[in-house]
């Protein structure tokens, strides 16, 4: 399997021009899904509030995801892929 607590998974997003379909895909996930900052430090991308305060803009120009899941990674690849968010 895995080691439990590191992620299984890293993938960026680009220019995702709605956030409130990208945390209804993330919401959907079935464990943590983080976002990664530039320091390396993480962020909990299911929390509300979280979500709140992210969503404010409404678009990421660029997003450093870990992912903890085989299920989610699937998830998170067709939506980017579906949506053309990934390079």
């Amino acid at each position: 399997m895995f080691n439990k607590g590191r992620s299984l998974k890293s993938m960026k997003l680009f220019n995702i021009d709605n956030s409130e379909e990208f945390f209804d895909v993330v919401n959907e996930c079935k464990d943590k899904v983080e976002l990664v900052k530039k320091d390396g430090s993480r962020i909990d991308l299911k929390s509300k509030l979280t979500q709140n305060i992210l969503s404010i803009d409404g678009h990421f120009a660029e997003l450093q995801l870990a992912l903890h899941n085989r299920e989610d990674i699937s998830k998170l690849l067709a939506y980017a892929i579906d949506t053309k968010y990934i390079a």
